[in-house]
């Protein structure tokens, strides 16, 4: 049986510095069926996450961001 990720993108409204978007993409890949949890390199208030859809959704990974505190959005891939 293959592996099957899905990506989303997760959409920060408001800009954070790269400590805390550093720290908010620990917190998500550590999240169990998170693959990866990328900031984007060329926009700061983007950040691609990889996920194993059999496990979590990008609705759990959305309510993780806004459980911080943080204002955020999702754009499908």
């Amino acid at each position: 049986m293959s592996k099957i990720n899905a990506n989303v993108i997760v959409h920060l409204v408001e800009a954070r510095d790269r400590a805390q978007i550093r720290e908010l993409g620990l917190a998500l890949a550590n999240l169990v069926g998170v693959v990866r949890a990328q900031p984007s390199r060329r926009l700061e208030r983007m950040m691609l996450v990889d996920y194993d859809p059999r496990i979590i959704d990008a609705q759990a990974i959305l309510a993780r961001v806004r459980r911080r505190g943080l204002e955020a959005r999702l754009i499908g891939m």
